[in-house]
């Protein structure tokens, strides 16, 4: 990809590969913080915090709060990859915010459970998707911040699967977040699947039984594309056998268009994604592509019957979304589709605060592009619009 562009790449601008969110805040003068959580099913999450600068005389004096929860394949670190003046996170804590940035289970940084192993359990470990990091993983994490600033609710920022986890949980448990959440800021939202272009889906969508059989029964892999995935035996097999998946899906971290994404920072990119996902937040996905709604995971007609009560996935109940909704939507987005976009508007209008469809963003631009104007001026408004101090 740096060949592609090579007349767009300055490899000084690219000097954050390897390193951790801690280092990268930390050069840039921002301050850092690491904490543990456990969700109530016993997975062990990390939680960093920015809080504000190195030099502040006064850190921890109380202001609104603001949580960022990452897409597919991503951890805590997309949201710094950027150039530092372009980052989010660094936006946000330059406006007075107080930051703290997710890791869902099964990401790089969240791979301990208190009583299971990753590799030694796998199929109990990995037996996950985004619907538990909805209704688990982010009130466990709302829960511990809201205890440790003092504060009574905080903003949630969410980009691609964020998104997706933050919708199950604002139509599953909605008096939980209405009580904890001031507000809720959708990048590149995904819900459901039914127009999208982004073609490893599409493959994934089209071979599903057969990809998730190879995946867990013959290959015993779980974790989909792990930090180490170049080195992965298990990686290295199943790509030689869907190489068309393995590597559209590795393109969906650039747009492919440099005028779009700063690709300045390509080597930082890749070696902070991807940073692994369970095999099932990847079928569930797939399933979506299939179906003109938001549903929830299919285990096939008897355990869904056991789970559900009926033979077939019931839709996520998007009319009790109550909590002010910001929506924005990136024309150029091939996985989050606009016409699927404009259809979960229409069926979250009572809760959509702002909505606004941008010409020149792509799936992953809303991290990683080269114009952030929608997040320093139209995010970052909708959020002081909302927060609480």
């Amino acid at each position: 990809m740096i060949e592609r562009y090579a007349s767009n790449y300055n490899a000084n601008e690219d000097n954050d590969a390897w390193k951790s969110l801690k280092e990268i805040a930390n050069q840039n003068g921002f301050d850092h913080e690491e904490y543990t959580v456990t969700t109530s099913d016993g997975y062990i999450l990390t939680l960093y915090r920015i809080p504000g600068f190195l030099n502040e005389t006064k850190p921890y004096i109380k202001k609104p709060v603001v949580l960022l929860q990452h897409g597919l394949e991503g951890d805590a670190t997309n949201w710094v990859l950027n150039s530092a003046d372009k980052a989010p996170a660094f936006n946000l804590v330059s406006e007075g915010f107080d930051v703290w940035l997710g890791n869902n289970r099964g990401c790089r940084y969240s791979v301990s459970h208190t009583t299971l192993d990753p590799e030694k359990n796998k199929p109990q470990f990995w037996d996950f998707d985004f619907e538990d990091m909805g209704l688990k993983d982010v009130p466990a994490e709302i829960d511990f911040i809201l205890k440790s600033t003092g504060q009574e609710k905080l903003s949630y920022v969410g980009h691609s699967e964020g998104t997706t986890q933050m919708f199950v949980g604002l139509s599953m448990i909605p008096e939980y977040y209405a009580e904890k959440m001031n507000l809720f800021v959708a990048l590149a939202p995904v819900a459901s699947l039914n127009h999208t272009k982004a073609v490893p889906f599409q493959i994934l969508a089209d071979n599903i039984d057969e990809v998730k059989h190879y995946l867990v029964d013959t290959l015993g892999m779980y974790n989909i594309f792990p930090p180490n995935y170049y080195t992965q035996w298990e990686t290295a097999q199943f790509c030689s056998v869907f190489s068309a998946f393995c590597m559209s899906f590795l393109t969906m971290i650039a747009d492919l268009d440099p005028s779009v994404d700063n690709l300045n920072r390509t080597n930082t990119y890749l070696t902070h994604f991807p940073s692994g996902a369970g095999y099932r937040n990847i079928v569930h996905y797939a399933q979506l592509i299939k179906s003109d709604k938001f549903l929830r995971y299919d285990y096939g007609t008897a355990i869904n019957q056991q789970k559900y009560g009926q033979a077939t996935p019931p839709e996520y109940p998007l009319e009790k979304i109550s909590v002010p909704t910001g929506m924005f939507v990136g024309l150029q987005d091939l996985l989050g589709d606009p016409e699927d976009c404009r259809w979960l508007h229409s069926k979250i209008n009572k809760a959509v605060t702002f909505y606004k469809e941008y010409p020149f963003l792509g799936h992953m631009t809303f991290a990683i592009g080269n114009d952030m104007s929608y997040f320093q001026v139209d995010v970052i408004n909708l959020i002081k619009q909302h927060a609480t101090n």
